[in-house]
């Protein structure tokens, strides 16, 4: 958990041209935001003890909002990176309102007879996949870091 949310604005943070403060503070939010969702899920939500994180499952479509050519096409930095955080800011949040739409709506509990752990692993497997080109980029750059998020 730990290494995933230190490698997701890892990742993403220098490909919407961030300085290294901007990184730096993209990386205290995420562990903000874990620590807030972790301490609502073990407290009024289903009290499970699992620690909350961020998710490489979104990095395919985050990818496709950061290399937009309007994006790409802004030249100073700084204003690229505050449009484009903001763009995939304001994606999560229409994402998540249709998400608990279909969960408390109990639309998707029909579906779930079809999905078995053989869906979940060739979905796992292809976001896996997907990411195999960026990740070994970048664990060739930095082995000390690379092995630590590997093992």
């Amino acid at each position: 958990m730990l290494g995933a949310t230190f490698l997701i604005p890892t990742i993403i943070c220098p490909a919407m041209g961030a300085t290294i403060a901007q990184t730096g503070q993209v990386m205290s939010t995420i562990f903000f935001v874990s620590g807030l969702a972790t301490l609502l899920q073990t407290s009024i939500g289903d009290r499970l003890p699992i620690v909350q994180g961020g998710s490489f499952s979104y990095l395919p479509s985050v990818f496709g909002i950061i290399f937009n050519s309007e994006l790409q096409a802004i030249e100073d930095d700084n204003d690229r990176f505050h449009a484009t955080m903001q763009t995939i800011q304001g994606a999560l949040i229409v994402v998540g309102i249709i998400q608990m739409a279909i969960g408390y709506t109990g639309i998707f509990s029909s579906c779930l007879r079809f999905i078995s752990p053989i869906t979940v692993a060739c979905v796992i497997t292809a976001i896996g996949l997907g990411l195999y080109g960026i990740a070994f980029t970048g664990v060739s750059q930095c082995w000390t870091l690379g092995l630590t998020m590997i093992g």
